[in-house]
């Protein structure tokens, strides 16, 4: 029988977010997941209740396709990989899962969760067809997922690109249609074609929006104007 608990922890927070990261570096893949909640929102500060200090004490399996069979969950260390987990307390209340992956990252119980389809080879990375968890868990509101890597990119369909880093923001709205695809490629002047591009669409949007507001105020004055004239 699987015992993941990966998405189950969010159903510990009231409101929470997950932030969900991905370091392509050198040929491992270093995978972090931060679900946690404001402490603002919280009526009980304390970092963690009765109920999330159960899960944070479990063991939480890294390969999703195990099958831990009659093995009880505080011996799973000793037959399986499971997740480093670290409690959050700064700003937000919180549970951290990280681990390192070099040949199975395919298997990442995180990411399996998340998504129904996963397509990981040299030449791209391919997530596709969210799980339907908002419905799941209601209480989740956004989850941003970002990629950093060593290697060129070709291609992507980020939402934002900054520092380097790659974003894509999931939320109820737009969920059932959001996908993540990342191209590679050895050729440096290809990541530049495709930087440029992004920040051309970028430029694009502004003056279109700019466009947009100028003819919004033009239109205002020119209406203000007939008004005073027909008084």
């Amino acid at each position: 029988m699987k015992k993941i608990l990966v998405v189950l922890l969010v159903l510990l927070l009231t409101g929470c977010s997950v932030e969900y990261k991905l370091d392509y570096n050198e040929g491992i893949y270093n995978e972090e997941l931060s679900v946690k909640e404001s402490k603002d929102e919280i009526q009980n500060n304390e970092v963690l209740s009765d109920l999330e200090r159960e899960y944070y004490n479990k063991n939480i399996l890294v390969n999703y396709n195990v099958d831990t069979g009659d093995i009880d969950n505080s011996d799973f260390p000793s037959y399986f990989e499971v997740y480093n987990k670290y409690l959050i307390d700064d700003e937000y209340s919180g549970i951290k899962l990280s681990y390192s992956f070099k040949d199975d990252y395919k298997d990442s119980s995180i990411i399996n969760e998340l998504f129904n389809s996963i397509e990981i080879n040299r030449e791209s990375i391919t997530f596709k067809s969210i799980k339907n968890i908002y419905t799941k868990y209601p209480y989740l509101n956004n989850i941003i997922v970002s990629f950093k890597t060593d290697r060129y990119i070709k291609d992507s369909n980020e939402d934002e690109v900054k520092d380097n880093t790659y974003y894509w923001y999931i939320n109820k709205d737009n969920y059932k249609d959001k996908f993540i695809y990342i191209v590679f490629t050895d050729n440096k002047l290809e990541t530049i074609k495709n930087i440029s591009k992004y920040k051309a669409n970028q430029l694009i949007s502004i003056i279109s929006l700019s466009i947009i507001l100028g003819l919004l105020i033009l239109f205002l004055i020119i209406f203000e104007k007939v008004r005073k004239s027909n008084k």
